[in-house]
C-alpha cells in the first residue's frame, strides 16, 4: 500500500516541478500559448505542498504511528480523497484561480484533514503518550494542520466581501502556509526523527525533550507575527517575532548536540542517506536563522520587496528541509534505494538543481540570469521523473514478489 502511495506522491512531485519550470520559462520567453501566471502559480504551490509534501508526511505518520490492524481501509480512503482534491485543484486553479471550483476541492481537502485528525488521535490513544515525545510531536503536527485551515475560511470571507486586495486577504494565505510548514511539516518531521532514535534504542533526556517541545510550540504559534510584518504593525508585533525566533534558536541549541551525538543512526558515514539527512538539518537551521533575522524591520521590508527572496525561502523549506528529509527517510525504511543508478542520478539532479536555483535566485537581484535560472529549474522535473520511474519499478517488483 505505502509503495503505491509513495509512487502517487512522486507523480505529483513531477507535475509540480513541471509547472514550476513552465512558470520560470514564461517570464522571459514568449510561449505559443497563454495562461494566467498567478492562477498557474496557485496550481504549482498547491500541488507541490498537498500532492508532494503533505502526502509524504501522511504516508510516514500513518506508517509509523498507526497500528496496521487499526482500520487501514479508513486511512486508504482518506488518502484517495486527498488525491481527488489535489487533482481537482490542479485542474481548477489554472483556469479560475481562487474561485468556486478550486475552493470546493480545497474544502474537500480540509474536511478530509479533519477526518484524519480525528482518526489519528483516536488510534494513537495511549496512557503513556505524555512521555512519548515522538508521538507528542506527531499529535502537535496534526493540531497545527487543523489550525491552518482557519486560513482558507478567512479567504472565503475575504473573497465574498471583495477584500482580495487587502492585508487581511494576504494574512489569511500566510496563516495557512505558516501553520502548514512551520507546524504540520516541521513537527511531523521532528516526530519521525525522535521515533527513529527511540526505535534505535536512544533515550534522550526527558527534561530537555519537555523544554524542546514547549519552546517549539511557543515559537510556532507566536512566529506567525513574522508573517504580518509586511503590514508595518505596532512595535509589539516585531518584539513577538524576535522572541519567537529566539525561542526557536534556543530549542535548536538545546537539541542539536543530542542529535549530533547519534548521527550514526541516520545512515553510514559518507552515504547519500546521511548527506540528505544532514542537508535537511542544515536547511532547517538556515530557515530558523532567516526567520530570526526577519524580525528586524529592514530585513523584513527587503524580503517582502523582493519576490525572489520569498521564493528562495519557500524552496529552502519545501525542497531543502522537506524533500531531502523524506528521500532519506524512505530510503532508510526500504521504500527507496540509492543503490539504483536511476535513483542516484535523480538525487544528484535534485541537489544540483536546488543549489544552482537558490544561488541564481539571489544573484538575480543584481544580474540578469533568467535563462540560466530556467535551465537549472529544468533539473527538478527531470529529477522528479527519474524518481517516479524508480518508484514505479519498485512497486512493480514488489507486486511481482508478493504474487509469486
Amino acid at each position: 500500500m505505502h509503495r503505491k502511495w509513495l509512487l502517487t506522491a512522486f507523480v505529483w512531485f513531477f507535475v509540480a516541478a513541471s509547472l514550476g519550470l513552465l512558470l520560470r520559462v514564461s517570464l522571459f520567453y514568449n510561449l505559443s500559448f497563454t495562461f494566467n501566471y498567478k492562477f498557474m502559480l496557485h496550481a504549482h504551490s498547491h500541488v507541490m505542498f498537498m500532492g508532494w509534501l503533505f502526502n509524504l508526511l501522511y504516508i510516514a505518520l500513518v506508517g509509523t504511528f498507526i497500528n496496521p490492524a487499526a482500520a487501514p481501509r479508513r486511512y486508504a480512503a482518506l488518502f484517495y480523497i486527498f488525491q481527488v482534491s489535489v487533482a481537482g485543484m490542479l485542474l481548477a486553479f489554472p483556469v479560475q484561480g481562487y474561485a468556486a471550483v478550486s475552493i470546493a476541492f480545497s474544502t474537500l481537502h480540509v474536511f478530509a484533514d479533519y477526518l484524519f485528525a480525528f482518526r489519528f488521535f483516536k488510534d494513537t490513544e495511549n496512557p503513556n503518550h505524555s512521555s512519548n515525545y515522538a508521538l507528542l510531536f506527531a499529535r502537535w503536527a496534526v493540531v497545527f494542520m487543523v489550525l491552518s485551515t482557519i486560513g482558507p475560511y478567512g479567504l472565503g470571507y475575504a473573497m465574498a466581501n471583495g477584500l482580495q486586495n487587502t492585508a487581511f486577504y494576504h494574512l489569511c494565505i500566510y496563516f495557512y502556509l505558516h501553520f502548514q510548514y512551520n507546524g504540520w511539516l516541521i513537527f511531523g518531521i521532528t516526530a519521525l526523527v525522535l521515533h527513529h532514535l527511540a526505535q534505535a534504542g536512544v533515550a534522550l533526556p526527558a527534561l530537555q525533550m519537555q523544554w524542546f517541545l514547549r519552546l517549539m510550540v511557543f515559537s510556532c504559534v507566536v512566529s506567525f507575527s513574522l508573517s504580518a510584518l509586511f503590514t508595518h504593525p505596532p512595535l509589539w508585533v516585531y518584539v513577538a517575532g524576535l522572541v519567537s525566533g529566539s525561542m526557536q534558536a534556543v530549542s535548536i541549541l538545546l537539541t542539536a548536540p543530542l542529535i549530533w551525538q547519534h548521527r550514526s543512526r541516520f545512515g553510514a558515514s559518507g552515504s547519500i542517506t546521511r548527506w540528505l539527512f544532514g542537508l535537511s538539518a542544515l536547511s532547517f537551521v538556515l530557515k530558523a536563522l532567516l526567520q530570526l533575522a526577519s524580525a528586524f524591520a529592514p530585513v523584513a521590508d527587503f524580503a517582502f520587496q523582493h519576490r525572489n527572496i520569498i521564493i528562495a525561502y519557500l524552496h529552502l523549506v519545501f525542497l531543502g528541509v522537506g524533500t531531502f528529509f523524506f528521500l532519506a527517510y524512505f530510503a532508510q525504511n526500504g521504500l527507496l534505494s540509492f543503490k539504483l543508478p536511476v535513483v542516484r542520478c535523480a538525487t544528484f539532479l535534485l541537489l544540483g538543481g536546488f543549489v544552482i536555483t537558490q544561488t541564481l535566485l539571489i544573484l538575480q537581484l543584481y544580474f540578469s540570469v533568467e535563462w540560466l535560472l530556467a535551465l537549472a529549474t529544468a533539473f527538478l522535473p527531470a529529477s522528479a521523473l527519474l524518481f517516479t520511474a524508480a518508484a514505479a519499478q519498485s512497486n512493480t517488483v514488489y507486486k511481482t514478489n508478493q504474487n509469486g
